[in-house]
């Protein structure tokens, strides 16, 4: 289980970047739901620290779902849009400046979920953003067992770092 002090809370609260994290709203300006990239940033700090990669930076953008659909087909060759992309950088240079490399996430198709599953937007957007983490980190999804274990480990991550929000 992953507990959340209040050093975690503070740093969320002021907004810092954590962990050499960088987010960034790559949308048209005033594009809704709106997004807090300081939130954004330290959860993806939270999910290194709490998988003991604390000393690694990554970079996550939030787009729009043609910029995804674009991404989506260029890298994985499938049309369409999709929730999140995760682009690990392939020559990890080890010590206090290493990038693990790059989650982007879809804004767009968070909003569709989090309306048609009931979630707050927040919610859903931050999901995708625990998820691409842990792809990062070596996580796969593509059978059901290894499925099922990043799952529940990205549940339990984000329960943590929002404290029953």
């Amino acid at each position: 289980m992953v507990a959340q002090g209040d050093a975690e809370r503070r740093r969320r609260a002021s907004g810092e970047e954590a962990c050499g994290v960088e987010a960034q709203d790559l949308r048209p300006p005033g594009a809704a739901p709106a997004v807090q990239p300081g939130e954004v940033a330290a959860l993806a700090g939270f999910v290194l620290r709490a998988e003991g990669r604390g000393e690694v930076g990554l970079s996550v953008s939030v787009v729009d779902d043609e910029t995804m659909a674009a991404l989506h087909e260029r890298y994985s060759g499938i049309a369409g849009p999709t929730d999140v992309l995760a682009f690990p950088l392939e020559d990890e240079v080890p010590g206090p400046e290493a990038l693990l490399g790059e989650v982007v996430v879809s804004a767009d198709t968070a909003a569709r979920e989090a309306e048609a599953r009931g979630l707050p937007f927040a919610r859903e957007l931050l999901l995708y953003v625990a998820h691409g983490v842990l792809h990062l980190l070596g996580y796969d999804d593509h059978d059901e067992e290894e499925r099922n274990r990043m799952h529940a480990r990205q549940e339990e991550l984000l329960d943590a770092f929002l404290g029953g929000r």
